[in-house]
């Protein structure tokens, strides 16, 4: 049954976030959304208290296939030989199989051989079913979600089940305890009771109907909010689909279908790596955050039984310091012996230096902005020293500490990526103007050579871009967040993944993807340098659209030190075409 839902708006940036939403989903996601007004609502809903409300999202349901469930079936163990899944323990028996897929979690990734390690925990949450209304509701009246109240209301087989997500939820310890054990936990008006007052003001009605029960049960949420998806990395075979974060019914149907696409047909990460010379034996690597467990079995994996090389994790052996900014050099040439100038120590060389009277440092002539400077990779022990140093020399600099979101703009503005924002394990040098990294033409083969070489003959999919937005007003109109739909001569052709306002250009910018579709079958076709320079572009912000430059390559001065927007060719927005 296609009922659709109505998320509500009591705050004005509560629907400025629902206008970014309906936008994405209308051309992003094809599912049909539209901003409502509270008289609407009351017509869709008439049960729902609208005299707070200032505006509303509508998306149309799509349409739910059932799927067969075994319940009262507890998994105890997960036999793995030789680094592959064999079987799974349940109280009914053995279950011989070769592949697995957890959408319980954490305790059930340690119950095996080898321990599969899932970031997420639960929490208790709680929902509220009635008996059937006298009169039954309609079958296509739309759930209700309101954000701002933080709960939501459904029909429910004649009545109406409602819930909510509360500010302090109750987290939910279960080692030791059976699956079945934790289903149905105790009722705790208390904890409900800021919840309830909230759907009472929202569905005054409730106050009549008769409750049923109020229901616990456990609900899974992750570190970031994002779902944890696809094979182990370190038990092949092993795969997991858990952390929706209250969401699972949402996502169940896509997720469901993307993890059997990739158990049928094998998980395609194209990486890269050099081959060194056999006389060099210590390599210092450095993996995003979130990708630190991924590598090291990547890694591990690819060594040879033979192989003389033995890994290390030094992550709590270090710290990171970013010294970014024209006098970067001139700081770091004050507490090092060694000429850090760019004669001496170009862009993307490491060296192992001292810095003030610590040693044994790793220092990178990279950052993550684009801006000149450096990475210091320090020894934990000597990490407050080289800070305080630092601090100290860089005062005549006006030397400053600086946040993440500081450290965003810049990066965006220099067409500068970022890993698990605008990349990821799909894309590769050629999609996002990074060829220049890879060296196909020096004898020696690597991982995901063949690929390369066939996307630098025949073209790419997508190629990474950047726009700069030309009738936006910063001052009045929204800004830009990041998934904002790309359209090329009025036809969509990808999202924005990166935003930001750029200081030096006095405009705000977006990196995103550009696909090209063919306009009558939909096919995907190459995308080359004409095709992105010819045309004209708008990026839609919350419904609005805007006119934008698109550029495939930095501004050239940005790379130079004391450089000043005048001396920018802000009149040649649009990129050149480069082989």
């Amino acid at each position: 049954m296609k009922t659709g839902s109505i998320s509500l708006a009591q705050t004005q940036d509560r629907l400025i976030s629902l206008k970014h939403v309906a936008s994405s989903l209308n051309t992003v996601i094809a599912i049909p959304c539209e901003i409502i007004t509270p008289k609407k609502v009351a017509q869709l809903h008439p049960l729902v208290n609208i005299h707070d409300l200032v505006g509303l999202a509508l998306p149309t349901a799509v349409s739910r296939n059932g799927v067969q469930i075994h319940e009262q079936t507890s998994v105890s163990h997960v036999s793995v030989q030789k680094g592959c899944v064999a079987a799974i323990e349940t109280d009914r028996g053995q279950i011989k199989c070769q592949y697995f897929v957890n959408c319980w979690a954490y305790e059930l990734g340690h119950a095996g051989e080898e321990a599969v390690s899932i970031p997420l925990h639960a929490c208790e949450h709680f929902y509220l079913p009635t008996h059937p209304l006298n009169e039954p509701l309609a079958s296509t009246l739309p759930m209700v979600v309101d954000p701002d109240g933080r709960i939501y209301i459904c029909n429910w087989q004649g009545g109406i089940l409602s819930g909510g997500f509360e500010k302090n939820p109750k987290p939910l310890f279960t080692e030791g305890q059976n699956q079945l054990e934790i289903r149905n936990l105790q009722e705790d008006w208390d904890h409900f009771e800021p919840l309830l007052g909230a759907l009472l003001h929202r569905l005054p009605d409730l106050e009549a109907l008769q409750i049923m029960q109020l229901v616990n049960c456990p609900e899974s949420f992750t570190p970031d909010m994002r779902c944890i998806m696809g094979e182990s990395p370190t038990v092949q075979g092993y795969f997991i689909l858990a952390g929706m974060n209250s969401a699972g019914i949402s996502y169940g149907g896509g997720a469901g279908k993307e993890e059997e696409g990739e158990r049928a047909s094998g998980c395609v990460v194209l990486s890269y790596h050099l081959e060194a010379a056999k006389w060099l034996q210590y390599f210092f690597m450095i993996s995003p955050t979130d990708q630190q467990v991924h590598c090291w079995a990547w890694l591990k994996n690819r060594l040879t039984d033979n192989s003389n090389l033995t890994m290390e994790d030094v992550t709590w052996k270090c710290m990171a310091l970013n010294l970014i900014g024209p006098c970067a050099v001139d700081v770091l040439s004050e507490l090092s012996y060694a000429p850090v100038t760019p004669e001496h120590f170009p862009s993307l060389f490491c060296k192992e230096m001292s810095v003030g009277y610590a040693n044994g440092i790793y220092v990178m002539s990279i950052t993550h902005t684009g801006e000149p400077g450096f990475i210091l990779y320090i020894p934990i022990e000597y990490a407050l020293h080289v800070y305080n140093e630092v601090m100290n020399v860089g005062q005549k600099y006006g030397i400053r500490n600086a946040s993440y979101y500081v450290l965003h703009s810049p990066r965006i503005e220099k067409f500068f990526v970022f890993w698990g924002q605008d990349l990821d394990a799909f894309t590769t040098p050629m999609e996002c103007g990074h060829e220049f990294q890879v060296k196909l033409d020096k004898g020696m083969q690597f991982v995901g050579q063949e690929a390369l070489l066939e996307q630098k003959q025949n073209s790419v999919y997508k190629h990474f871009t950047m726009f700069i937005l030309e009738d936006h007003d910063t001052d009045t109109d929204l800004w830009p967040w990041w998934g904002e739909p790309i359209f090329h001569n009025v036809c969509y052709v990808g999202k924005a993944t990166s935003s930001a306002y750029s200081y030096a250009l006095e405009h705000h910018i977006c990196l995103g993807f550009v696909h090209h579709f063919d306009e009558k079958t939909g096919e995907e076709l190459v995308v080359t340098t004409d095709f992105i320079n010819q045309g004209e572009y708008e990026i839609d912000i919350a419904g609005q659209r805007f006119q934008a430059k698109a550029k495939l390559y930095p501004f050239s001065s940005f790379s130079m030190h004391h450089c000043c927007k005048d001396e920018m060719e802000l009149s040649g927005y649009q990129g050149s075409s480069a082989d």
